[in-house]
């Protein structure tokens, strides 16, 4: 199990270990799972450092949220 923290006041736990991207929902709040390969982003700026966890963090409204969005517009 991983812990996952995409807001400062709120803490999740992922069954997910493998390397992959978290977006969330700004309407509903649903946190969606999605591959990506982050060993492959690069930190130019961060050459000297030794990184020894990648996360990423995307939010947006997801499909669901914004068809009602539409709707009621």
């Amino acid at each position: 199990m991983r812990e996952i923290n995409i807001e400062d006041n709120e803490k999740r736990y992922d069954i997910i270990t493998k390397n992959h991207g978290h977006f969330k929902c700004v309407e509903c709040s649903t946190i969606f799972d999605f591959d990506t390969d982050i060993d492959t982003i690069a930190f130019e700026e961060l050459n000297n450092f030794k990184i020894i966890d990648k996360n990423l963090y995307v939010k947006g409204i997801c499909p669901k949220c914004l068809l009602n969005i539409n709707h009621n517009n």
